[in-house]
């Protein structure tokens, strides 16, 4: 079975690689249309979430910007696809940087840089443009096909990302950090029992520890970035200015105040493109436990 996929994505990708650049996104959207047919439970999945997190918008609203999103997320895969083919100058042609004195800023301090990344525009190019400004790892989790899981990594490291495992991931990413370098965290999917409470569009959200318990432990700036895709499907990642951290010692407090602080800024971000966020994902399957008796 395993093969059989790998056999297929790596078909996929190749046959989208002879494609001329726009013809191939043009494809991507398409794949995006049949797979909001297709996948019923993650369709409904997306409708749920918007309809959570838009409670004033129709249902024809909610209906349009989930049929966006799919149509995104197909041109992400192809993006994706094609980063052995994209070089230096075809990235910078088709991603604007907006805010790149913000990351020189905080890795002045000789601290590294913790940059909170989100499941919001093409986070893959994200990454590719990261590591066109320096030394840049970021943390992924395993695929649960070995095969396909080599073959996307190849693809993100091919850009000169670094990819830390998890499992051992805190002391590398300290490891890094005592480096100076910049090291990205993808956090704003549900964390399970592990992760800490705090609001997202109204509801609790269980939401990772690690990026702000780490900045605490050693003192790294903590950055938000975000890429935006535009209408001509160019990009615009903006590096926003260092997250201010409220320290009192308290440290499960100041987790929570710091961690509600970047949640609510990527909230503000997708109001502004709602199309353009993970909605594909369970964000509040995880309840505080006062919530499930």
């Amino acid at each position: 079975m395993h093969a059989a996929e790998y056999a297929i994505v790596l078909a996929l990708a190749w046959l989208l690689r002879r494609l001329p650049y726009k013809a191939a996104l043009s494809a991507g959207s398409t794949i995006g249309d049949v797979l909001y047919l297709a996948m019923k439970k993650r369709r409904e999945i997306t409708l749920s979430n918007l309809e959570k997190a838009f409670p004033e918008k129709s249902r024809n609203e909610l209906e349009t910007a989930a049929k966006k999103l799919f149509r995104h997320l197909g041109k992400c895969a192809v993006e994706f696809v094609w980063l052995p083919k994209m070089r230096r100058d075809f990235i910078t042609k088709i991603v604007k940087i907006e805010g790149s004195e913000n990351l020189r800023e905080a890795l002045s301090k000789g601290k590294g840089a913790i940059v909170i990344v989100s499941h919001f525009g093409n986070w893959e190019l994200l990454g590719a443009v990261f590591a066109l400004l320096g030394p840049s790892s970021a943390v992924a989790f395993p695929q649960g096909n070995p095969l396909t899981d080599r073959l996307i990594n190849r693809y993100r490291t091919g850009t000169g990302l670094k990819i830390i495992r998890t499992g051992s991931a805190a002391k590398e990413i300290i490891r890094l950090l005592r480096k100076n370098e910049t090291v990205g965290l993808l956090s704003d999917q549900n964390a399970g029992d592990g992760g800490i409470f705090v609001d997202f569009f109204g509801r609790p959200a269980s939401t990772a520890r690690g990026p702000i318990a780490i900045a605490l432990k050693t003192g790294s700036p903590v950055l938000m970035a975000f890429i935006v895709r535009r209408a001509d499907d160019t990009h615009v990642l903006a590096i926003e200015k260092e997250l201010p951290l409220v320290k009192t010692g308290n440290g499960e407090n100041d987790v929570r105040v710091n961690t509600q602080k970047w949640s609510d800024l990527l909230a503000e971000k997708i109001r502004q493109y709602p199309e353009q966020w993970f909605w594909v994902h369970r964000r509040w399957k995880t309840q505080p436990p006062e919530e499930k008796l």
